[in-house]
């Protein structure tokens, strides 16, 4: 760095003495040079990489960790390696590190802990990571909810998972495998066979041919035969599971052993007598015994005492079930209790045992009531890591184009002063270069402030702006405006269908088409993955209800050009005035809660509708200070008569409730 400070003073001081001579042709010469000079110090230093000794004996550790099968010993290499890269300044390496720690030491039932860990690290992780680390974060985020229960969070992530592995630089299709299989495997718990087989023989079309261990056909087949079972195609879901243990004979017992035992026991509970049931789920016992395998243990618990019922056993039966069913719990498996209350009702409607199959079943539902809270309330604090990270990017950024700038200003200014005691016409030249770099400050400023501002993609204003526009406003100005919260149906299936750069295009057709039906003095705002939100200038509840129908229309009725064709696109949204009544106490962000809870409202109706909420003179008074936490609640309120949910669609509908 010295030598290119020395270079280039000396430059400098070859244009000072062209100057001082009056040369026109040198002084043209010595310009030029002084604007490569420019250039030169404004450019950001090169780039670093890692050194190959670092390289080196990061690949090491890397491999030590792949082989090493003592768990505390693989927990010291994943230490040594995040310590290494921390020193050396390999970020993605060091968070890589820190999210196999914390899957490989998660305890299920003490699962907040590690989603707040898990949390901590995403809160860190530049939107440019590897896609390994990208791969790793959202994998473990979707085991660690498939673990407790959060199916539909569980599977936003291993999809996600899934589109990067298939980007990964090494070892792409063992992850992909990998994946494929977990997803078959959570579609299975979520009682939707069909995809699970789809995703089972994607997978399976993958791995052959050769189909071997290392490619994980043992899992995909598994998932598999489990699909094939919820359809009913028993025949091929047995030769799915002795496909399987073909596999598996070829190498020593182990946890796919035991795994091809627990589907195998769970098929013969499906098709065969109890006693033949009773002997499958019995092997099982004895291989969970001797690889002191606890998990399998209580499988093989849960799974006899369905075999008890069946056999006519019914009180031994359940009183096993409900203990293997207590043992999850303990450790928080939960996806093991919701199947284990899955068997007992199923196995006591067979008994006609109905007294134990409503009270297994009350069970189950309030399981699910508590999961979907929890399922709820880690998913806004997952979004909120993702907000912070997005948040300390972009002060970065700032920064250092703040710092750019500074450096290039006190640089140019020392270039001004060595340069005026040689002659009044260096003088002239550094006010040019001067106001050259003050233009190039402000458009960099200007740059990134409208970077800041807008939503790159869609060129709506940011959910950046709209916090530091409400922070700015006052109760007076915001009087009388209303909130529109947007949502694109379906928008997962247009990615399925057409691919990202389809769903790219679709959200920007979305903000033109809004843009083009919106009124002056109205704002749309990109609030979050497919979601909009409106903040509509005040107007009369007429003209409410027609520009809200107006702007449902204008995405609905356009559909969206792509590759030759076209596919239709449609909008469920919330929509609610503020203040809510009048003296009502709330900032513009409690009534976005309002709308949010609305928005839900229309997509349960069926989508493609606008609803507004309204309060009612008693809700007025009985919902003061209050908001409503999901849709649920704000159904509720609408049956006790403190909210009118109205839906604005084209057929003239008035409730939705």
């Amino acid at each position: 760095m010295k030598g290119n400070q020395g270079t280039r003073a000396g430059d400098a001081g070859c244009a000072i003495g062209f100057i001082g001579r009056m040369d026109l042709r040198r002084l043209a010469a010595a310009f030029a040079l002084l604007l490569a000079l420019g250039s030169a110090v404004a450019a950001p230093p090169p780039a670093t990489t890692p050194s190959s000794a670092y390289a080196a004996e990061r690949d090491r550790l890397r491999a030590e960790i792949a082989v090493s099968e003592h768990g505390e010993l693989r927990l010291a290499f994943m230490d040594s390696l995040r310590r290494l890269a921390e020193a050396n300044g390999d970020r993605d390496t060091a968070q890589l590190m820190e999210i196999e720690r914390i899957f490989a030491t998660h305890d299920d039932a003490a699962i907040d802990a590690s989603l707040d860990a898990l949390n901590a690290v995403r809160s860190r992780v530049r939107p440019q990571a590897s896609p390994e680390l990208r791969e790793a974060l959202e994998r473990v985020y979707g085991n660690l909810y498939f673990d407790v229960g959060h199916f539909g969070l569980a599977l936003e992530h291993q999809l996600e998972a899934l589109k990067w592995a298939k980007r990964l630089p090494s070892g792409s299709r063992q992850a992909t495998l990998y994946r494929l299989g977990t997803i078959a495997e959570l579609y299975n718990a979520m009682e939707r066979p069909d995809d699970a087989l789809r995703y089972a023989d994607m997978g399976l079309a993958m791995a052959a041919p050769p189909a071997d261990a290392s490619v994980n056909p043992v899992s995909l087949l598994g998932a598999r035969a489990m699909a094939l079972l919820q359809l009913g195609r028993t025949v091929e879901a047995k030769r799915a599971l002795d496909e399987a243990g073909r596999i598996d004979a070829r190498g020593a017992p182990g946890f796919n052993t035991l795994r091809i035992a627990a589907n195998r026991a769970a098929l013969e509970l499906a098709t065969a007598p109890p006693a033949e049931a009773m002997r499958a789920v019995e092997r099982l016992r004895q291989l969970a015994e001797r690889q002191d395998n606890a998990y399998y243990r209580t499988r093989a618990d849960l799974l006899r005492g369905q075999a008890r019922i069946a056999a006519g056993d019914v009180a031994e039966g359940l009183r096993g079930m409900r203990e293997a069913t207590a043992s999850f719990e303990r450790r928080g498996q939960m996806i093991d209790v919701l199947d284990g209350l899955d068997r007992e009702i199923h196995a006591l409607r067979r008994q006609s045992a109905w007294p134990e199959a409503v009270a297994s079943l009350e069970r189950r539902q309030a399981i699910w009531s508590h999961l979907f809270r929890s399922e709820q309330t880690r998913a806004i604090a997952e979004l909120e890591a993702r907000q912070r990270a997005e948040a300390q990017e972009q002060r970065i950024a700032s920064l250092a184009a703040q710092v750019r700038l500074e450096r290039a200003q006190v640089r140019a200014e020392r270039l001004r002063m060595a340069l005026f005691a040689a002659l009044a016409l260096l003088a002239a030249c550094i006010a040019g270069l001067l106001s050259l770099s003050r233009r190039r400050a402000h458009r960099e400023r200007d740059r990134l402030s409208h970077a800041v501002r807008h939503d790159p993609l869609t060129g709506a204003f940011s959910r950046y702006e709209f916090q530091v526009r409400a922070s700015a406003a006052t109760p007076e100005r915001d009087a009388g405006k209303s909130v529109l919260l947007l949502d694109v149906d379906e928008f997962k299936a247009v990615n399925d269908a057409y691919g990202h750069a389809a769903g790219d295009a679709a959200l920007k057709a979305v903000v033109d088409r809004l843009r083009q039906a919106m009124g002056d003095g109205d704002a749309i705002y990109r609030w979050g993955g497919e979601e909009f939100l409106l903040v509509l200038a005040p107007r009369n509840d007429a003209a409410l209800a027609r520009d809200l129908r107006a702007l449902r229309r204008a995405v609905a009725n356009a559909p969206v050009a792509w590759e030759g064709g076209a596919f239709a696109i449609t909008l469920s949204g919330g929509a609610v005035r503020h203040p809510l009544a009048a003296g009502w106490q709330g900032s513009l962000s409690d009534t976005i809660r309002w709308a949010d809870a609305a928005m839900y409202a229309a997509k349960h109706a069926g989508r493609d509708r606008i609803v507004q909420v309204r309060l009612t003179p008693q809700g007025i008074d009985a919902l003061a200070g209050h908001r409503p936490i999901d849709m649920a609640q704000l159904q509720d309120w609408e049956r006790q008569g403190f909210v009118r949910i109205e839906d604005r669609d084209d057929n003239g509908r008035s409730d939705v409730g």
